[in-house]
């Protein structure tokens, strides 16, 4: 049997998968004078398939049909079978079979259709996530991925007002910070706003804005307002990234549906994370130039005199810490070496470990005594420790060649050790209350004899305090033990076995404190 294609005059073509049903119903139907039409939404004859010499189906057959039809979500159109006398019967099965093969054709149309608009919307965040990144890498600052952002939502979201609010947790308001359309920048107040309750609650909300709803602290002109969508961005804790959420407003054709929300809260979370790596990235930037600031304040290289060596080094428990060390002259020209520990780590105490290193150094210039520096430092500085919460504490020592002693003086520090050259350890008396305590704190200097082939070791307490995997301490015990039961070496081998027998202590467990350690060695 010849099944002849066609379309309406002017009509649309017909779905392939819809006419091969057609073409099945004639072929399988016994009746000889069968004919299977379709009838397009307009109502216009689209297609027509086998030869009729007689009436049209029943009104509830072709109805049944109609309904199949339009079960896809949208209006198809609808099957008509026609057929002549005395087919009534064969008609019903034939449209119980068509019903049913419609059903299971549409449905998997609308699954396969689902399918494509769910790849499709992948494609688009796939699309907008590398642009964004895109732009970033190019001009990497956190506060620019927010307008990206918005601009980027827009051409999808078809919202009149988008913002980009973060919160001041110090203030209490939500600042936008981005906006597209009809949003403008400006603060939102944050308590008893919709965005709090978002903010609080750590999920999306949506609403319809009528007169009943309450909307002025959230910043919008409430008359602009139909739909809202807030979509916090997420974060694990305070520390892990911006407070705040994407506000979309005022949608163009009804709600926001669930893959415009999908989307955006796809997108959220994205560039939560992309600014938590920005701002994590321009942080270690900023830490890489401070630990660099830094090291440029310690002495570049140790001295070389006809009767001292000098072996020293500091290293920060992190990028930058807060001990120092530096070497100095006295107004009378005499050879000096300081050791500074503030308390604390980060970038606050490296701070207050230059201002202490430039103080000391002015004060080196002017006074004549180890005790009037120290007083001098703890007057000028006892203000800002006390405003960052810091402490200080020093040990200075000062070598007199013509006297063969050295004077010293110390701030709450740990006292330096002296090793005469047959192995006998001793501490010197330095004493003195912390820097910052007091401002009229008094420091006393003391001095000692020192003979060639003695050595000076001055240190912080993460020398002493450096832990071993068990949590056992180096302690000072254990540094008089290992400086008296060597050999006799020069400074450089004393300071080099003094850091490796530290090292060794530790055993692989991350330093707890910065180590600074400076060996002074007489000849």
């Amino acid at each position: 049997m010849t099944v002849p294609r066609g379309r309406g005059a002017g009509g649309p073509e017909i779905d392939r998968d819809i006419l091969r049903l057609m073409e099945d119903a004639v072929v399988a139907s016994s009746l000889p004078d069968l004919q299977v039409r379709w009838v397009g939404p307009d109502g216009r004859v689209t297609a027509t398939l086998g030869s009729p010499r007689g009436e049209g189906c029943s009104g509830s057959e072709s109805s049944r049909l109609e309904r199949a039809c339009n079960a896809y979500g949208k209006p198809l159109g609808r099957l008509e079978l026609v057929a002549g006398s005395g087919g009534g019967a064969e008609l019903d099965r034939l449209a119980d079979q068509l019903e049913r093969l419609l059903i299971h054709l549409l449905k998997a149309r609308l699954e396969v259709d689902s399918l494509s608009a769910e790849l499709a919307l992948m494609y688009e965040e796939l699309n907008l996530l590398f642009e964004i990144e895109e732009d970033l890498a190019t001009r990497p600052q956190a506060n620019g991925v927010w307008d990206q952002l918005l601009e980027r939502i827009a051409r999808i979201v078809p919202a009149r007002s988008l913002a980009a609010v973060l919160a001041d947790e110090a203030s209490g308001r939500l600042h936008v910070v981005a906006a597209w359309g009809e949003a403008a920048p400006g603060s939102i107040t944050l308590e008893g706003s919709w965005t709090e309750k978002a903010l609080r609650e750590g999920h999306t909300h949506q609403f319809t804005v009528d007169e009943s709803t309450e909307v002025g602290r959230e910043g919008f002109e409430a008359s602009v307002l139909t739909e809202v969508l807030i979509v916090p961005l997420p974060r694990a804790s305070r520390a892990e990234g911006p407070r705040g959420a994407i506000v979309l407003s005022d949608r163009a054709g009804g709600a926001f549906t669930a893959s415009e929300r999908k989307l955006v809260e796809m997108l959220a979370q994205h560039v939560a994370s992309l600014v938590r790596g920005l701002r994590s990235a321009e942080l270690g930037r900023e830490m890489e130039i401070a630990r660099r600031l830094q090291r440029s304040l310690l002495p570049g290289q140790d001295p070389e005199l006809p009767d001292l060596r000098v072996a020293s080094s500091c290293v920060p428990a992190g990028l930058v810490g807060g001990d120092y060390y530096d070497f100095f002259k006295t107004a009378s020209g005499q050879f000096g070496v300081v050791v500074g520990d503030v308390s604390g780590h980060g970038f606050g105490s490296a701070l207050m470990m230059a201002t202490a290193r430039t103080v000391f150094r002015r004060e080196a210039e002017r006074a004549d005594s180890l005790e009037k520096i120290l007083a001098g430092v703890n007057r000028q500085l006892h203000a800002d420790l006390q405003a960052a919460g810091h402490l200080l504490t020093l040990v200075a020592v000062v070598w007199d060649p013509s006297e063969r002693q050295v004077r010293f003086a110390a701030a709450g520090h740990p006292a330096p050790l002296v090793r005469r050259r047959g192995g006998e350890v001793w501490t010197l008396d330095a004493r003195g209350m912390v820097i910052g305590l007091s401002p009229d704190a008094e420091f006393v200097e003391g001095w000692a004899p020192m003979e060639p082939g003695d050595s000076l070791v001055l240190y912080t307490d993460g020398v002493t305090e450096a832990r071993s995997p068990d949590g056992c301490l180096f302690g000072e015990a254990r540094l008089r033990a290992f400086l008296a039961d060597k050999e006799q070496r020069e400074a450089s081998a004393w300071h080099n076995a003094l850091v490796s027998a530290v090292d060794s202590h530790r055993d692989g467990r991350e330093p707890d404190d910065d180590v600074t350690l400076v060996v002074l060695e007489f000849r």
